[in-house]
């Protein structure tokens, strides 16, 4: 077994974050208990993302870092699938079986 590790440096999260709010509001949308939710954040227009941004870029980096490992955490599953269909559509001869994902703390 091989181990990579793939370090994450100067995120700027606020950017991340204006980006995926209509990601997110698409897939509210696609929720059948969230029709009001989803309305509010529609007539707001561009407005939950740039308070999104600044928000996010108020906080703390060691928060911004916190929230950053819980996403991608929620989403390594989808990240291994999607790195595998990679592999498989170029012909790599490998598979991802897990991917670890924290935060190392400052000063090491």
């Amino acid at each position: 077994m091989i181990h990579i590790e793939i370090s994450l440096d100067r995120v700027n999260y606020g950017e991340v974050a204006e980006a995926l709010i209509p990601i997110v509001i698409d897939k509210l949308s696609e929720k059948e208990d969230s029709g009001r939710l989803t309305q509010i954040l529609n007539g707001l227009d561009k407005l939950p993302g740039s308070i999104a941004k600044s928000a996010l870029n108020s906080l703390p980096e060691s928060v911004k870092e916190e929230i950053a490992v819980y996403f991608l955490d929620k989403y390594k599953d989808n990240i291994i699938e999607f790195i595998n269909a990679f592999a498989e559509e170029n012909q790599i001869k490998a598979e991802v079986g897990d991917i670890r994902i924290y935060r190392e703390p400052k000063g090491n």
